[in-house]
């Protein structure tokens, strides 16, 4: 069941690793053949357990890449970094919600007083 895919996994990482300088001389197969190497060395460090490896590895293959793809990159990391800091809105704080106490009422309690408890505790002076 396996054998077909580890097969073609084998030859499939011989090939890319044989065509590897060749594929350095032009731009277009430079990408792809980075993009392999890069997903060759994901899989041995996930496959066969050697992170170590692996980061070497693209950070040796990394020296491949031209300076101005890298100037690239960083501008538009900057750009979308200083983007989103621009884009964020600074609001104020919710205004402040008071909770509403269920009150019980006593029959013996003055109705006057009961008025001047209720509208103290709605003003926003007692907040």
């Amino acid at each position: 069941m396996w054998a077909p895919l580890v097969t073609a996994a084998s030859w499939s990482s011989i090939i890319l690793q044989m065509s590897f300088p060749m594929m350095l001389l032009n731009r277009a197969t430079r990408v792809i053949a980075l993009f392999g190497i890069l997903g060759f060395h994901i899989g041995i460090a996930i496959m066969m357990g050697l992170p170590w490896f692996s980061l070497v590895m693209i950070a040796i293959d990394s020296i491949f890449i031209r300076d101005v793809t890298w100037r690239r990159v960083i501008d538009f990391t900057r750009s979308s970094w200083t983007t989103a800091l621009d884009a964020r809105v600074v609001t104020e704080p919710p205004p402040r919600v008071v909770p509403v106490v269920a009150r019980v009422v006593d029959p013996t309690t003055d109705p006057a007083e009961e008025e001047a408890c209720a509208s103290a505790q709605r003003s926003p002076e007692h907040v």
